[in-house]
């Protein structure tokens, strides 16, 4: 809990001051955990955390715990993929922008989400290639996907995710 504090509210902390400036000084703490991509593992599929919302509901830091190289398969963004418009123009192609296989605009089947790799002719793609203790900021709505770890070595980002809140009531979470 010490370390969770002080990489949020330390004295110099950006982390903490971005995801205020995003969600409010009333957001609350709605996950912690580890991403751990072990030597070998395969790509993810592209997808989103949650669905699009007019405001960002749920924001995710990513900090990675050591350097994050090309070959370990770093998280991959699709910059602009948080938008009422690219969620529908997903959905209408069949993608579920969620990461679930739901139904979406009526359809009664929707594809995996492809690799990022095959939406980036659509959407810019950057990859998180990061330093120790760097932070990777995102939108859950954003699609996003880890990469392979081609490396012979352990990917581990820690991740936190915070809620907006409003009026001290959290704003639903729709997965799907």
């Amino acid at each position: 809990q010490e370390a969770l504090s002080e990489l949020l509210s330390g004295k110099d902390s950006s982390l903490g001051r971005a995801l205020e400036e995003i969600l409010g000084s009333d957001a609350e703490l709605f996950e912690v955990g580890a991403a751990v991509t072990i030597p070998g593992a395969a790509p993810q599929v592209t997808h989103s955390d949650t669905r699009h919302t007019p405001l960002p509901n749920l924001v995710t830091a990513f900090v990675a715990l050591h350097k994050v190289e090309q070959a370990m398969g770093p998280t991959r963004f699709l910059l602009k993929t948080n938008t009422a418009a690219a969620h529908t123009k997903l959905a209408r192609n069949g993608v579920a922008t969620n990461g679930m296989m739901a139904t979406l605009l009526g359809e009664t089947r929707a594809k995996p989400p492809p690799e990022a790799s095959k939406l980036s002719p659509a959407f810019d793609c950057v990859a998180s290639l990061l330093d120790a203790a760097d932070v990777a900021v995102y939108d859950a709505s954003l699609l996003h996907s880890g990469g392979a770890n081609r490396s012979d070595r352990t990917r581990i980002l820690l991740h936190v995710t915070f809620r907006r809140m409003i009026d001290g009531q959290a704003l639903p979470v729709k997965h799907g």
